[in-house]
């Protein structure tokens, strides 16, 4: 079991608040399947960039088909090394650095590979979760899946966004990407949001 920091948002913390779980993401589905997703995506969108011009003149170069097919595999080969690798340590410094706080007023995020940022999001303002299960989360056993959190105004731009409005600058919804057991984080959160709402007479 991984040791986390629990001082990583002491920094963060207002008056009266506390920390009261903090999570980190699953590092198998964090960096090792969206290394290998990533690097067959990006693969095959770098290609006509990069591969099949140089291709193009090995081919010329070479006239026997049984070269040209080996200076294919090479290309291909290389280049998804390449990408592999640059991201399998772009995504292991980002997981190094990605954390998700829970305190009793807020959700906080800290992530970033070479720079950090921090989000916070209150409790109260917070109107709708949903869980998120992807292809690669069913691999996982047990099973990942991430968090969305939306408060009025985020849930107001994904609505803008799926209707093509690309351009708007609304905020965000809040994302725990790839935890652990989603649905009992969900659980957790939906009954403090709800004694947080009580307690406020909503």
């Amino acid at each position: 079991m991984e040791e986390i920091n629990k001082n990583v948002f002491n920094r963060l913390l207002q008056d009266g608040e506390e920390v009261l779980h903090i999570i980190k993401p699953n590092r198998r589905r964090f960096v090792g399947l969206n290394n290998l997703a990533t690097g067959v995506l990006g693969t095959l969108f770098m290609t006509p960039f990069f591969v099949i011009p140089i291709l193009g003149i090995v081919g010329v170069i070479a006239s026997n088909d049984g070269v040209f097919g080996f200076w294919i595999f090479l290309g291909f080969s290389t280049l998804f090394a390449i990408v592999i690798f640059s991201n399998l340590f772009l995504n292991s410094t980002r997981y190094k650095h990605t954390f998700y706080g829970i305190t009793n007023k807020r959700l906080l995020i800290q992530e970033g590979a070479f720079s950090m940022s921090y989000r916070s999001y209150d409790l109260a303002e917070i109107s709708s979760i949903d869980v998120r299960i992807g292809f690669f989360d069913r691999l996982m056993h047990p099973e990942t899946g991430s968090l969305y959190f939306y408060t009025v105004a985020t849930a107001a731009a994904a609505y803008v966004a799926s209707n093509g409005n690309r351009g708007n600058t609304a905020p965000k919804a809040c994302i725990f990407n790839s935890v652990d057991d989603p649905y009992s984080w969900y659980k957790k959160i939906n009954d403090m949001k709800a004694e947080l709402d009580a307690k406020a007479g909503r």
